[in-house]
């Protein structure tokens, strides 16, 4: 074969290849592509709800601190330590369980004298600080708990929080009246706009139960004034109600009323 003929011959492949490549897309665009159907999108309307219970707290958590101050840091601790152990017995008179009773707080601190220049001159005496915190299930005896326990040596109650300690019954009867409320305003809504409420898309719970705690702080002086005209009387306690509160976000499908 001479180099003619080869010549010829590559020139009538790349032609018939040219032609092949031409034809194809003409052929593919002559075919018919099938249409899928789109699932069509329901039509919405997305409203949120807030139901509210009001129910009586049930239980208290209350923080009693004993401050200790002497020359002697071992003087300081034994008056702190006579200080809780009377506490502690009165929390075992009241009836409560030592499971609902732990030390929150313990600590000692040098109080340290200086001179004019700021330069340290020797040691005043020191001061020893503890806590504890209980959990008291009846909300009647508080009163008397408070007054016991500064009688025995408490001269700083930090904190007193009321709140329910299960909160799923109220919890459930907020979320069917936060339910109850997205569907008052979907009906109104749709109602405003010509259409019907027809069903729900999608619901979800948008907030959680919280305790409401109602924090009360004294100080040593304030406690000792208290202790000393307390006497016959108790410490008067309203723990008020505490509000359950559930929010809820509601997808709505609406549609054309018939007719």
């Amino acid at each position: 074969m001479n180099l003619r003929s080869t010549t010829r011959r590559i020139v009538q492949v790349v032609v018939l290849l040219f032609a092949v490549l031409i034809a194809a897309p003409i052929a593919v665009a002559g075919q018919t592509t099938p249409t899928v159907p789109t699932e069509e999108l329901p039509r919405t309307i997305t409203v949120t709800g807030a139901g509210i219970v009001e129910i009586a707290p049930d239980t208290a958590d209350i923080t009693f601190g004993v401050y200790s101050q002497n020359e002697s840091l071992e003087a300081a601790q034994d008056d702190n330590s006579t200080r809780l152990e009377s506490i502690m017995q009165v929390f075992t008179d009241a009836g409560i369980p030592p499971e609902d009773v732990a030390t929150s707080n313990y600590s000692v601190n040098v109080i340290n004298e200086y001179d004019r220049d700021g330069n340290l001159i020797g040691v005043l005496g020191y001061e020893v600080w503890s806590s504890l915190t209980v959990t008291i299930r009846d909300i009647s005896i508080v009163g008397t708990v408070l007054d016991d326990a500064v009688g025995a040596g408490a001269n700083e109650i930090s904190s007193i929080s009321f709140y329910v300690d299960n909160t799923d019954a109220a919890a459930s009867q907020a979320r069917v009246a936060a339910i109850d409320d997205a569907r008052a305003k979907a009906d109104e809504m749709a109602e405003a706009s010509g259409v019907l409420v027809v069903g729900v898309y999608s619901i979800e719970e948008t907030s959680a139960p919280e305790p409401y705690a109602l924090d009360y702080d004294m100080g040593a002086s304030d406690m000792a004034l208290a202790s000393e005209e307390s006497g016959s009387r108790q410490v008067p306690i309203a723990p008020g109600q505490t509000s359950v509160m559930v929010d809820v976000r509601i997808v709505f499908e609406i549609d054309q009323p018939q007719g």
